[in-house]
């Protein structure tokens, strides 16, 4: 019975490191950006004013896992930041809020 449960919750995990889901937040619609665009990844909010696109829910372990997971979602929103918050340990997120920087 444990042995089942400890790969229900390997494959749980697995699966939600392969995926990413986008909700919309606000009615702040941005313009989509090619999939492939520059974007800045934080751990906590800049200083400079943003506007809030959307949220990402996802399993990553660390920024640059948070970048591949996350390119072609933030992308697609118009966003150029992802500032990543769920921070459990060892450098797991499982959020990232997508922004547009103001400039």
């Amino acid at each position: 019975m444990k042995l089942s449960i400890l790969f229900f919750t390997f494959t749980i995990i697995l699966t939600g490191c392969a995926t990413a889901h986008f909700t919309k937040t606000g009615d702040f619609q941005a313009n989509p950006r090619s999939p492939n665009c520059d974007f800045s990844i934080f751990t906590v909010p800049p200083t400079t004013p943003y506007k809030e696109v959307g949220l990402i829910d996802f399993i990553v372990s660390g920024p640059d896992q948070a970048r591949k997971s996350g390119q072609e979602l933030v992308c697609k929103a118009g966003g150029d930041g992802l500032i990543l918050s769920g921070y459990t340990d060892k450098w797991v997120y499982t959020k990232g809020t997508v922004i547009l920087i103001q400039r």
